[in-house]
């Protein structure tokens, strides 16, 4: 008889003690030891929580959008992607770069060794995940490639005059050079960085080995060279009372970040510290236009982000949609994600009102028309808009802090009026170009004519 069978043969006691005798409990408790045993396990192999950590692997979501606008081409930067098959072409101008480093500063190896194995316990904690490199191999490459983006920035954007016909006249190689547009790309991604710190000693480093009275400061140094190499803002500069928070600098992706902060000396800017509101939807480009808002280029803009409409004007600060675009913002949306300050998340307001505004060909057309968008990328409209409609899917709007909340509300509330709709139709209808304007107004003058002159032969007929 089975063992079911059995127990429901007998009363309760009975059925628990036949129940013990299968064996039942026995095997219960012990399951229970064994799952206990290995969440135990699990909770020894969880990596400790790093608060200091601000490089991340870019999340699965956003990778598979576009895995190509993450993952470096040309050359690994960092250990995420260090000592992969693909990249092993371009490890030999790191060496080049630590030999050219050393040799202009009069330094040896076991120096430089010496100073970048301060560096490892700091870099090490700005990963999120354990990094699975020895302290040698690790210190070796943090080293190596301080030393390549300084050198590599430093030949390329001040335009150094190319080394004598040497082994150090790297600069000349037929691969480095294929490299001077993949690497500016290839730095904006955000899994391949290095923490800013090592960039700052070796620049200092530099300066006092050669003995240089009064050296610029690093910071400024480095934000005009990775705004030359790195960074395609539509000629934006960053304003002086920007730069002196760049000291939280993070890397290179983090330092673009600083060209997305509003002015704070903008009507916008002021009505969004003073009450921050919920996010609210802009009519497009050619919404606004059939309301009667004329769009403008804000050529005294000092960000990008500085849009402002005032009387009926709209005016957007120029930019421009070129090659780079698309993997820059991903890789800053990415940045901003992990950003770990309350500061406000300006690059996702930023490209949900470019969404917004842009949501058609004939929208960029007109933007392209105004002179405020470039299409960089050539070939029709189409692509742009496009572009920033898939930009918008890794860009989350938050619901209590839209940046441009303010401005929306007024451009809404614009386009609902009758009045503005109505003259946006006549002056399209009638004004736009000087024959419909002259036949509106003869037909205007007769009108008025055939009533003046039905009101004078109107008393004359009761007579």
């Amino acid at each position: 008889m089975g063992i079911i069978a059995e127990i429901e043969g007998h009363d309760d006691q009975e059925m628990m003690e036949n129940y013990k005798k299968a064996g039942f409990e026995d095997q219960e408790e012990n399951n229970d030891d064994d799952v206990v045993v290995s969440i135990e396990k699990m909770f020894m192999k969880l990596p400790p929580i790093n608060p200091k950590c601000f490089i991340y692997q870019v999340p699965e979501l956003h990778r598979k959008m576009n895995d190509i606008a993450y993952t470096p081409q040309l050359i690994s930067i960092g250990p995420l992607h260090h000592g992969q098959q693909q990249y092993k072409a371009a490890e030999q101008y790191k060496v080049y770069a630590l030999k050219r480093y050393l040799s202009r500063i009069n330094m040896t190896v076991g120096e430089a060794m010496d100073i970048a194995g301060r560096w490892e316990e700091t870099a090490r904690n700005c990963y999120a995940n354990p990094i699975d490199m020895n302290r040698e191999e690790f210190v070796k490459m943090m080293l190596l490639d301080s030393c390549f983006i300084l050198e590599f920035m430093n030949s390329t954007v001040c335009r150094l005059r190319y080394w004598g016909q040497n082994e150090d006249h790297w600069m000349n190689d037929t691969l480095l050079c294929g490299l001077l547009f993949g690497l500016k790309r290839d730095l904006s991604m955000f899994e391949n960085q290095l923490p800013f710190f090592p960039l700052q000693e070796l620049f200092y480093l530099s300066f006092n080995r050669q003995n240089v009275t009064n050296p610029p400061s690093p910071i400024i140094f480095l934000t005009s060279m990775a705004h030359l190499f790195i960074a395609t803002t539509g000629g934006y500069q960053l304003r002086c009372n920007v730069l002196d928070d760049t000291h939280k600098v993070r890397h290179l992706v983090d330092l673009l970040r600083f060209y997305y902060i509003p002015s704070p000396d903008t009507e916008e800017y002021k009505s969004y510290e003073a009450e921050k509101s919920s996010y609210i939807n802009t009519p497009t480009i050619s919404e606004l236009c059939e309301a009667g808002v004329q769009i403008q280029r804000a050529d005294d803009a000092k960000s990008l982000l500085d849009f402002n409409f005032k009387d009926g004007v709209l005016k957007i600060p120029p930019f421009n949609i070129h090659i780079e675009f698309e993997i820059q913002i991903r890789n800053l949306i990415v940045s901003e994600i992990f950003h770990d300050t309350d500061d406000s998340k300006f690059i996702f307001d930023y490209i949900a009102l470019l969404d917004d505004l842009i949501n058609t060909e004939k929208d960029v057309s007109i933007l392209v028309k105004e002179k405020i968008l470039t299409n960089e990328i050539g070939g029709s409209d189409e692509p742009v808009y496009k572009l920033i409609n898939d930009l918008r899917l890794n860009a989350p709007t938050f619901p209590l802090a839209y940046y441009y909340s303010n401005m929306s509300k007024d451009l809404n509330e614009h386009c609902r009026k009758w009045w503005n709709r109505s003259l946006a139709s006549l002056r399209r209808d009638y004004f736009n170009n000087p024959w419909a304007s002259i036949s509106f107004v003869a037909a205007t003058v007769l009108l008025i004519l055939t009533l003046l002159q039905t009101l004078f032969s109107a008393p004359a007929f009761f007579h």
